[in-house]
């Protein structure tokens, strides 16, 4: 059997998944209850991110034999890479209880409170795991990334040359690199170590995404909005919203302390409100003159070109509606709530691919069909119920928290 495994594992090793995973059946034909079989099997699901599957294999794993580690890696693993980091921790607090001295679990759960924004806490994790391997290149990127988060750069580069020195082949420590470089302002630089990364691996997304930030780095515009991007990731989780929040409030208060000027709290909230839509479209909008580009053109993907249409159609339709009402003296704030639909459009592209895609889809057609009832509404004189506003606002504001409190990466 072990040379069975042997097989399996090379197979693993050569990206030939649906061979090892053929291997695989053969011998849980002859054996049906062997664990490492399963454990091997969750390993080819998790490469090919079938997360539900790697859930299912690794508890089976589990349920023949409680104490296999590999199982309870992959299995937290799987968690880890699918966003369930509550259920990733919880596995590897227990895998910390019976492997205290671990480097690889210290990493994952670095990883894990890296997803949730707790980024003091990984770095304490990333620190213990760099204490058993220093020089682990995987160990000094994570690091590197997450001061590059926080907003230290010098740090950040610090590490992310600790690791260029450790393993300068190493696609993702490239790329790593290439994010520093970015925000340092070498966007020369950057676009070099992008294309290197992606010439050792040329299926790593976030050199992909990296090369995408360079060439659209050239664009004034885009290289201030992506700046001020910079500065809210500085902020961890919840931290960005309430940030943004904050802001409203303040507004708040100018229209409360000076009535003579209560054009001052108006242009304010409309201002701040241009500026969060703003962030949050600059990406895809930018993707527009990155599929001009003949190089550009093919780091693209059909549901970020997409996004990028549907982003600008949220621009021209909230000016039409803006300029139509207001040179024929209607209100206004139906247009604002056209710009209020990026957030929906935002959090469901962000799902594209993923379980909750539809779920999200259908509530955006519900935000649109209430921008429609706003804006036709007003122009045929009927009256706007209050309670389908109060609704469309908290859908708003929830899809906008979920939306820019998620770390950016």
């Amino acid at each position: 059997m072990d040379s069975t495994y042997d097989r399996i594992e090379a197979l693993i090793e050569m990206h030939r998944h649906d061979d090892a995973v053929k291997f695989i059946r053969e011998g849980l034909e002859k054996e049906p209850n062997d664990g490492e079989l399963f454990t091997l099997w969750a390993k080819c699901e998790l490469l090919k991110s079938n997360y539900t599957n790697v859930e299912k294999l690794c508890k089976k794993a589990l349920s023949i034999d409680a104490e296999n580690f590999n199982a309870k890696f992959l299995l937290a693993c799987g968690y880890n890479d699918n966003e369930k980091y509550d259920q990733s921790l919880k596995v590897l607090k227990e895998l910390l209880n019976e492997n205290p001295e671990e480097p690889g679990i210290y990493y994952l759960l670095a990883a894990s409170l890296y997803g949730k924004g707790d980024f003091a806490r990984a770095l304490k994790a990333v620190d213990k795991a760099l204490a058993y391997a220093p020089n682990d290149s995987d160990y000094l990127v994570l690091k590197s990334r997450i001061y590059r988060i926080k907003g230290d750069k010098a740090q950040a580069e610090f590490y992310a040359n600790k690791a260029v020195n450790s393993a300068p082949d190493e696609s993702d420590v490239l790329v790593e690199k290439g994010w520093v470089s970015i925000e340092r302002g070498r966007v020369a630089e950057s676009r070099e170590l992008f294309a290197q990364g992606l010439a050792i691996n040329p299926t790593n997304d976030y050199a992909k995404e990296g090369l995408k930030y360079a060439l659209k780095s050239e664009n004034w515009f885009f290289k201030i909005v992506f700046r001020f991007s910079l500065f809210l990731r500085g902020f961890s989780g919840n931290g960005r919203f309430l940030f943004l929040m904050g802001i409203v409030a303040l507004v708040t208060v100018l229209r409360q302390v000076a009535d003579k000027w209560l054009m001052l709290g108006v242009v304010g909230a409309a201002v701040y409100l241009l500026l969060v839509v703003a962030v949050s479209t600059i990406d895809p909008l930018s993707n527009l003159a990155l599929a001009a580009n003949p190089y550009g053109r093919n780091l693209l993907r059909k549901e970020e070109l997409l996004e990028a249409y549907v982003a600008l159609a949220i621009w021209v339709v909230f000016f039409l509606v803006l300029v139509v009402n207001f040179s024929t003296g209607q209100p206004v704030l139906p247009a604002f709530s056209v710009l209020l639909l990026t957030f929906p459009v935002k959090r469901t592209f962000e799902r594209w691919g993923n379980p909750s895609f539809r779920k999200f889809l259908a509530f955006t057609a519900l935000m649109v069909a209430a921008v429609l009832y706003f804006c036709i509404g007003t122009w045929m004189g009927v009256e706007i119920e209050k309670t389908i506003v109060g609704l469309f606002i908290v859908g708003a504001v929830v899809t906008s928290w979920m939306s820019l409190s998620q770390p950016s990466d």
